[in-house]
């Protein structure tokens, strides 16, 4: 489907989000930096938090700590609510 739609270059959010969920949920490596990215930019708890849950990104084993690493990043950049509910989906403390 990026060969033919250039799904990855889609500046639209909505869209953009779906995307990188079904790749993330298909283990496309290619596509997790995207979802982090995204995860970490958009802010909104409504695609935040979907990217960095246990069935996502976190869900992915081979990247499940660079999914904790980027968010303990960017967790004061983000809405207090938003960090705490990721922080809880990924079972950080504090």
């Amino acid at each position: 489907m990026q060969e033919v739609y250039q799904l990855n270059s889609v500046k639209n959010t909505e869209v953009r989000f779906r995307w990188l969920r079904i790749c993330v949920r298909a283990h496309w490596e290619e596509a997790v930096p995207l979802a982090l990215k995204m995860a970490t930019e958009q802010g909104r708890m409504k695609f935040t938090r979907p990217l960095f849950s246990p069935f996502q990104i976190y869900n992915f084993s081979k990247y499940s700590d660079e999914a904790v690493k980027t968010f303990k990043e960017h967790r004061a950049a983000l809405h207090p609510v938003t960090a705490m509910l990721v922080a809880k989906d990924l079972k950080i403390d504090g």
